[in-house]
């Protein structure tokens, strides 16, 4: 009586280790693609939170959402909170201070009309917010001690001051076009910076306009 045969025991031959090969590739590449798309989606998501901000005054600057760039000081109420660039009130200053206290100071005499979580909703401000981003790689070498909106005239200006008391007519909002770009002045006044050592020397203070088409005014002013 012939017996049934019993399979041979598994053995992995040429064709077997082929397939084996062939599906290890396939889950590499297919890894591969996934961290590929999710680093993708990480991206864009990122860059989606990065958006450019421009000023009726033409600064061009980029914009972090929920990132702190500046205080911004009410003197006369006793107000300081932390803002972003796009002049988004983040926090009290005293939240900050320990994580950021090297933050540009902005002196304002506009209170917020917003509460924490929402702009300013002042234009002088956020122009003053974006001067701050846009100079805040120079403000060290400028010797920048705050941003002043002055609005005790008959034009509402914003000013640069410097630790020993010299200015800068950085703009206003009369309405007038300005004959230099942001660019330009900035260029004039750290050019003078390497001329000079500082916007407060040699004999200052000083008040400078670097609005003008082709050169940095200077004037004595009183301490």
């Amino acid at each position: 009586m012939a017996q049934a045969s019993t399979a041979p025991p598994f053995q992995t031959g040429p064709s077997g280790w082929r397939r084996l090969i062939s599906w290890s590739l396939f889950l590499l590449i297919l890894g591969a693609l996934v961290v590929f798309i999710v680093h993708a989606i990480l991206s864009w998501r990122a860059k989606g939170e990065r958006t450019p901000m421009s000023t009726s005054q033409g600064h061009a600057v980029e914009a972090v959402q929920g990132q702190p760039v500046a205080f911004v000081e009410v003197p006369e109420q006793d107000v300081i909170h932390a803002v972003d660039a796009q002049g988004v009130i983040l926090s009290s200053r005293d939240e900050h201070r320990l994580l950021a206290p090297d933050l540009p100071r902005i002196l304002s005499p506009f209170p917020p009309r917003g509460q924490t979580g929402q702009a300013w909703g002042v234009a002088e401000v956020e122009t003053a917010i974006a001067v701050a981003v846009f100079l805040r790689e120079d403000w060290s070498k400028l010797g920048l001690r705050h941003i002043r909106i002055d609005a005790s005239g008959v034009v509402t200006e914003i000013r640069l001051v410097t630790s020993g008391g010299s200015e800068v007519l950085w703009c206003d909002f009369s309405g007038r076009g300005e004959d230099a770009t942001p660019e330009e002045k900035r260029l004039r006044l750290l050019k003078y910076v390497s001329e000079y050592g500082s916007l407060d020397a040699p004999a200052g203070p000083y008040l400078f306009d670097p609005r003008s088409a082709d050169s940095l005014l200077r004037t004595r002013r009183d301490r």
